[in-house]
């Protein structure tokens, strides 16, 4: 998986997400969220990284994060 490929399933997690709104969904996607960044190689991990800050991933993350704490 690349970064681009990594941003793409993101994307379609988030419409995902959107689309079937769930405290158990947010939670599964919270834990492919954690895996994502282990399948980047090791020289796309700065642009990776840099697409995580941005404020979009971010506020998306932490819907999902909190989804996953309320099922927990």
């Amino acid at each position: 998986m690349n970064t681009a490929d990594a941003v793409r399933l993101i994307s379609m997690l988030e419409e995902i997400a959107e689309q079937q709104p769930s405290d158990t969904l947010y939670s599964s996607i919270t834990q492919v969220l954690q895996q994502i960044r282990a399948c980047i190689p090791p020289d796309q991990l700065g642009s990776f990284d840099r697409y995580c800050a941005m404020q979009q991933y971010q506020e998306f993350y932490q819907r999902m994060d909190s989804g996953a704490e309320a099922v927990a």
